[in-house]
């Protein structure tokens, strides 16, 4: 996809690999398991999901952020984009308002990265 971020094909979403039976992701694993990240990649996030993640983000919050960390893309853009559509950037803060699910914020975080990537990759043409 982008220099580095490539996209699994085993399913077209990242939220199809969130507490799927054979992967139990949480939303960080699911997020980087989708775009292609490593074995140990996908075990480092394992300790970001349920409200752990560092600053209290949301875990597919962060496991986007670890993402565009490979890269030199702004990442308060993609956080203030996340956070208009989720509610809020805090993992518990989303689950306090009860207006989205936790698959819900791995289906925001996956479409506002990939939105993300390829408007930032249009840019470097």
């Amino acid at each position: 996809m982008v220099r580095n971020v490539s996209v699994k094909n085993k399913f077209e979403k990242a939220s199809d690999y969130y507490h799927h039976p054979e992967y139990r992701y949480n939303c960080a694993q699911a997020m980087v398991c989708h775009y292609g990240g490593s074995e140990d990649e996908i075990s480092e996030m394992k300790a970001m999901g349920s409200g752990r993640a560092p600053n209290g983000y949301c875990g597919a919050l962060q496991g986007a952020l670890f993402l565009l960390g490979k890269h030199s893309f702004p990442k308060d853009a993609y956080i203030k984009t996340f956070a208009q559509q989720a509610g809020s950037p805090f993992c518990r803060q989303i689950r306090k308002q009860k207006q989205i699910s936790c698959r819900q914020c791995v289906e925001i975080a996956d479409k506002t990265l990939s939105s993300f990537l390829n408007n930032h990759s249009n840019h470097d043409k």
